[in-house]
């Protein structure tokens, strides 16, 4: 779904990721509780491919 207001459309495609030259991913999950480092990974990591989430590194806390 594209919307333009008098500029250029917009994409609003939530599932679009532009390619880009990035060779991984660093999340720091650190300041969250063990509960919701899991809750946030599980929903980050959902959205990406197998290949993608073998680039992706998580920093956690203690808990």
């Amino acid at each position: 779904m594209k919307i333009s207001k008098g500029g250029p459309a917009l994409n609003t495609e939530v599932q679009h990721r532009p390619k880009t030259d990035i060779d991984g991913l660093v999340l720091d999950f650190r300041n969250l509780s063990a509960e919701n480092q899991k809750l946030l990974t599980d929903q980050v990591l959902d959205g990406f491919s197998p290949a993608e989430v073998a680039r992706v590194f998580i920093l956690r806390g203690k808990d």
